[in-house]
């Protein structure tokens, strides 16, 4: 993603927090992404829709990346396993 005007958004997110997970979960799959916003919807207080942060990623990447996103990411199962790790954890 050299040139700005090649990205494309492939999702959108009220929260830079959400965002940043999502684009980790691309790129450990091995999907360059980047955010757009989230420095200002970090400084800037909004509310609502005011203020998205929107992943991007190249024009090549965009069908792997739905694919990715539209797996699905279960909350409730993410938070459960971060409050009980296994025992096998490094952390």
């Amino acid at each position: 993603m050299d040139v700005q005007n090649e990205a494309v958004v492939v999702a959108t997110y009220l929260s830079v927090n959400e965002a940043q997970i999502f684009k980790a979960l691309l790129e450990s799959a091995g999907v360059p992404a980047r955010m757009q916003n989230d420095i200002a919807a970090q400084i800037i207080p909004a509310y609502g829709d005011m203020m998205q942060v929107n992943l991007l990623v190249s024009p090549d990447d965009v069908e792997k990346a739905q694919e990715i996103l539209s797996a699905g990411f279960d909350r409730k199962q993410f938070e459960a396993e971060s409050e009980n790790p296994t025992e096998d954890s490094d952390l």
